[in-house]
C-alpha cells in the first residue's frame, strides 16, 4: 500500500508540473488552432484529474484498514482538481 501512495503522489506531481507548465505556455502563446501544447496539457488535466480519484480510493482504503474515523484531508484533492472544458469546440 506504501508504494502505491508514493507513486500516485510523485504522479501526481508530475502531472501538476506539466500542467502547470503547459498552462503557462498556452497563456503567453495561445494559438487557435491549439497544436500539440494543448494535447498535452488536456492530457495532464485528465491525468490529473484520475490521478486525484485514485489518491481519494487509496486514502479510503487505508483509513478503512486503520479503523479511522473523522474528516478525510484527501477530499481537498478532489476539489483542488475541477475539470474545466470551456475553451473546447462544441461546449
Amino acid at each position: 500500500m506504501r508504494t502505491a501512495v508514493r507513486a500516485c503522489l510523485g504522479l501526481l506531481a508530475i502531472s501538476f508540473v506539466v500542467l502547470t507548465s503547459t498552462g503557462t505556455w498556452l497563456w503567453f502563446r495561445y494559438q487557435p488552432d491549439g497544436g500539440w501544447i494543448g494535447d498535452v496539457h488536456q492530457v495532464a488535466a485528465t491525468l490529473l484529474v484520475a490521478l486525484c480519484v485514485a489518491a481519494f480510493v487509496i486514502a479510503l482504503v487505508r483509513r478503512a484498514r486503520h479503523h479511522e474515523r473523522g474528516a478525510l484531508p484527501a477530499t481537498a484533492l478532489l476539489a483542488s482538481a475541477p475539470r474545466s472544458r470551456c475553451g473546447e469546440a462544441g461546449s
